[in-house]
């Protein structure tokens, strides 16, 4: 007999399916007889039990397909055996389930290994691979017992069997007895429905409306093949706010990107009422792939045929806003199970893409290049995780969601644990170094234009070390450069009303109400101590040593900055990037006369980035206008 394989894959939950034509007879071979003793029931096939002793091995013959051999010592004491045939129909989606049964010992489990047998009438051909899942609980997920709303979910196995030279039969180690059924497989199969399931298309998006007059310009791939289908329109809601749709067009999920927060965002995925929950759930599933913290409020998980919406009004964008999709490693795995598993998900079921991701993906590599190979040992991990360890994805979905909702949706949670086992099992199968994806690679080749919408807006930007800032029509911004041409900052001019200043000697000149956007150059303290405006955080920005006038609704060449008071100190936000914010009361005064007059002065200081803000003049929008930043 040949030496069973221990190659084994472990599957979710232990049960093991018998064929329906299990043959009514059971003998023995080897060291003498092992009576089989048919239950007192009215079932065409009842269970039947085998007297099992430690001191003898024996051969039981369960169907003409299928025995099992028990070595001397292979059960600890006298011992019975029950087997109950089950419908190996009901057993995991994809292979052919040849034969299923539950395995019971009266003394717990085997003392030694038991070798399971499965004979063929006829060679089993070549790239035809025999199976033995083994559940390790009731078979309930493989068709062993009526689906409940069970809370004891256990993993599975599948162990490849060793075939004879002839192929006409395959063995397997077996330890433990629970639900087993013999199963076969071609890998081919099994390459070509996950193709098929990557090359599903989707419908496309619908937009209505025109876009608003803020757009000059959308471009995207507009083609009923490319990776995204894609419109723009306006919000039927507020004709000033554009649309932007994105519908997923492929079999693997893609995450898509915008380039600031929009104003309003709609998944499919998630629906209409998404449950106060949820949005942590999203979160944490976002981090599992590889999405920065900072983007999480931006970025948008497609599985494939879902749609996103975002709506951007004129203070969102600013120039060329290019929203981005991309597919990696792990999208394309969860993509391929969502594809899978959808048929036992409806819409307030949705979200278990993302429990599945939080549990089975940390870890996984976002930057691995997806090859086939990659491609197929993280679709098996994946996989693997919701079959053979269902309770950690339950435990992330129990950690998610309050006591309340757990309780209410528990019962359903089970029933898609148990279907996703069934359902994904078969992925425990796929041998990676025979993988193809021919679709899938072709996707990724495409050029990174078919996965971007660019959406160009009539607003202008300050661009400087990297800042995005957006400027409303009426700010104009003036270079600030250093004496080799160097720009160390810009003059914001917020307005084109300036304020006369009577200066001495009856001369005029103008204070225009402004801000600042300052780097290093000017900010930063020289090497000699020097440098007139270098900034200093224990007190508002003041951009010379001298005397500088006072910002006031109407300035005087007499009125000067005084002593100023810290009125608030927070962390604030610079597009993605936190800064410090400080604002300031700054009294005047007067060489001439006492003077009442005040204004606040606001600063924001990024340290590491060396780039500080300044707005003596309280800038309306300005706060708002920072937040919408965005970093290049």
């Amino acid at each position: 007999m040949a030496r069973p394989s221990r190659r084994s894959v472990v599957l979710g939950t232990v049960l093991v399916v018998m064929a329906a034509a299990l043959d009514a007879y059971w003998t023995h071979a080897a060291s003498g007889p092992v009576q089989g003793r048919a239950s007192a029931q009215d079932a065409p096939e009842p269970p039947r039990t085998f007297d099992l002793s430690p001191g003898r091995s024996a051969d039981v013959v369960v169907s003409d397909t299928w025995s099992i051999h028990i070595p001397e010592g292979g059960v600890s004491s006298d011992a019975t055996m029950t087997v109950r045939p089950v419908d190996a129909s009901a057993g995991p989606t994809g292979p052919t389930s040849l034969a299923a049964a539950v395995f019971e010992l009266s003394t717990g489990q085997p003392a030694k290994p038991w070798v399971f047998s499965y004979h063929f009438s006829s060679p089993l051909p070549q790239g035809e691979q025999l199976f033995l899942l083994d559940d390790s609980g009731n078979g309930e997920a493989y068709g062993a017992s009526p689906a409940t709303a069970s809370s004891d979910i256990q993993p599975a196995t599948v162990r490849e069997a060793v075939m004879s030279a002839d192929r006409r039969s395959g063995t397997v180690e077996v330890t433990h007895l629970s639900f087993k059924e013999w199963i076969t497989d071609v890998a081919g199969n099994v390459y070509h429905a996950i193709n098929d399931f990557f090359g599903q298309r989707a419908d496309p998006p619908s937009c209505q409306g025109k876009v608003p007059r803020w757009v000059k310009q959308t471009v995207f791939l507009d083609d009923q093949n490319g990776p995204m289908r894609v419109c723009v329109g306006a919000d039927p809601a507020n004709a000033e706010v554009a649309v932007v749709k994105i519908a997923n067009n492929r079999g693997a999920a893609m995450l898509v990107t915008a380039p600031v927060a929009p104003t309003w965002a709609w998944q499919s995925v998630l629906g209409d009422q998404a449950e106060s929950w949820v949005p942590n759930l999203v979160v944490n599933a976002l981090r599992t792939v590889g999405v920065p913290e900072a983007e999480t409020n931006r970025t948008y998980l497609l599985p494939p045929g879902q749609q996103v919406h975002l709506g951007f009004d004129e203070n969102s964008l600013a120039g060329q806003a290019v929203i981005a999709a991309k597919i990696n490693l792990a999208t394309i795995a969860v993509g391929l199970v969502s594809r899978t598993i959808s048929s036992v998900l409806d819409d307030k079921t949705r979200w278990w893409d993302f429990v599945l991701m939080g549990a089975c993906l940390e870890g996984t590599a976002a930057d691995v290049q997806p090859t086939a190979p990659a491609i197929a040992k993280t679709l098996t991990s994946l996989a693997r995780c919701a079959v053979e360890q269902p309770e950690t994805i339950l435990d992330v979905a129990r950690k998610a969601m309050e006591p309340a909702a757990w309780q209410a949706r528990s019962p359903a949670i089970y029933s898609i644990a148990n279907a996703a086992k069934k359902l994904l099992t078969r992925y425990l199968l796929i041998a990676e170094a025979a993988f193809t994806a021919v679709d899938i690679i072709a996707t990724l080749s495409l050029p990174p234009a078919a996965f971007t919408v660019t959406v160009t807006v009539t607003r202008q930007v300050l661009r400087f070390r990297g800042l995005v800032l957006p400027l409303r029509p009426e700010w104009a911004p003036e270079a600030i450069r250093d004496l080799d041409g160097t720009v160390d900052g810009y003059v914001v001019r917020t307005t084109a009303a300036c304020h006369p200043v009577e200066g001495p000697y009856q001369s005029t000149y103008s204070l225009c109400p402004a801000f600042k956007v300052l780097g290093p150059g000017i900010i930063i303290e020289d090497s000699h101590g020097v440098r007139p405006r270098a900034y200093h955080p224990e007190g508002p920005y003041h951009p010379g040593r001298g005397l500088e006038l006072c910002v006031t609704s109407k300035p005087s060449s007499t009125l000067f900055e005084g002593l100023s008071v810290k009125q608030e100190s927070r962390l604030a936000d610079i597009g993605s990037r936190k800064a410090n914010y400080l604002r300031w009361r700054i009294s005047c005064t007067n060489q001439e006369q006492p003077s009442t007059e005040s204004f606040v002065q606001r600063d924001w200081h990024l340290p590491t980035t060396q780039l500080l803000v300044t707005d003596p003049w309280s800038t309306a929008g300005l706060d708002e206008a920072l937040a919408r930043a965005v970093w290049e």
